[in-house]
């Protein structure tokens, strides 16, 4: 990692000021977007911006990133051996998928566990259902398959956006 003076983290918290008073920081205080662009967006080469499109502050102090960052990491990794959609449709999206070394697995989300997770009510699920059941899948998929790739980059946790948008 590269050294900060401290003129570089000034500038870095006056941006984190001003981006904590739109609504593009989501109600994020100054200090979680200074947190997150330091614990994530620079280990990524990331922008505050860019930080602040791709991750979620939970609980105080853990960063998520969104499904699609958790997934271009998997899918980069070199480690999918194979990957089968199953199923793609508004109610169920399903795959078969195999990690070098290991037996093929099944992963599916479905809207029954949608509902159960209380998940499908905004407009986004109701537009785009099949999208957000495979951000889902997607996710379940990285925490269980390849918990190691998407934690190496910048050591955030395999929570996506969507599944902290719903943690207390």
């Amino acid at each position: 990692m590269n050294a900060f003076t401290p003129a570089d983290f000034e500038f870095v918290k006056q941006q984190a000021e001003v981006l904590a008073c739109s609504r593009f920081a989501q109600n994020l205080s100054p200090a979680d977007i200074v947190y997150a662009y330091y614990s994530v967006g620079i280990a990524r080469g990331w922008s505050i911006a860019q930080t602040l499109q791709n991750i979620h502050v939970m609980r105080g102090n853990k960063i998520s990133e969104h499904a699609t960052v958790q997934w271009a990491d998997v899918m980069a990794s070199g480690l999918v051996e194979a990957l089968e959609y199953t199923e793609w449709s508004p109610n169920r999206v399903a795959c078969r998928i195999q990690r070098k070394g290991l037996k093929p697995m099944g992963f599916e989300w479905t809207m029954e566990k949608a509902k159960r997770a209380n998940l499908n009510n905004s407009n986004t699920w109701k537009q785009y259902p099949e999208r957000m059941l495979a951000a889902r899948l997607h996710t379940e998929v990285a925490s269980v398959l390849f918990p190691d790739v998407v934690t190496a980059t910048s050591g955030a946790n395999t929570y996506s956006n969507e599944e902290a948008a719903h943690f207390s």
